[in-house]
């Protein structure tokens, strides 16, 4: 029996293929968000990081303290991992950053995570129930829906390259 040889995640890492995306390179890291943008001779990945950036502190989800600030686990705080993902959106070629925690780490036992999604069947039988009453329809996309939502965890990361100005503070979230 051949025994397969486990590979560390570094070497995963190393051995991944470049993701690219409508023949635009998508970043894994910030440092390659600042590359692919020399490269392009733009700066369309770092302005997708600040638009993102800028709309999370418009609706206060940071409060920003000194490096040296404790956050003890004794009265329930807890660290995430804060990590930008990038893609390109297929209808507008528009370069998107969304920053993500890594919620894997924090132990949500003790509230509800659950997060409702209507079913594209429901809203097919709404159009079709407002065309056969003459009715006016009206779509909106709602951006930034989770961030909205009050935080029922204690957590806190550190700010990394994508924070710019703050960068090495510790971050409540």
């Amino acid at each position: 029996e051949k025994k397969k040889r486990l590979l560390s995640r570094n070497q995963r890492l190393a051995a991944k293929k470049q993701r690219e995306k409508f023949g635009i390179k998508i970043p894994s890291t910030y440092q390659q968000c600042v590359q692919f943008d020399l490269e392009a001779g733009n700066r369309k990945w770092q302005e997708s990081i600040e638009k993102e950036m800028q709309n999370l502190e418009r609706l206060k989800c940071f409060k920003f303290h000194h490096p040296d600030t404790e956050f003890p686990a004794s009265e329930g705080w807890q660290e995430a991992k804060l990590k930008m993902i990038w893609d390109v959106k297929s209808e507008d070629r528009r370069y998107k950053s969304r920053l993500v925690a890594g919620g894997h780490l924090v132990d949500s036992s003790q509230v509800n995570t659950y997060s409702s999604q209507v079913d594209s069947l429901s809203v097919f039988l709404l159009f079709l129930i407002a065309q056969h009453q003459k009715l006016d329809l009206m779509t909106a996309d709602v951006g930034n829906a989770f961030p909205t939502a009050p935080n029922q965890e204690k957590v806190w990361c550190w700010a990394d390259d994508v924070f710019g100005k703050n960068k090495g503070c510790k971050v409540e979230v």
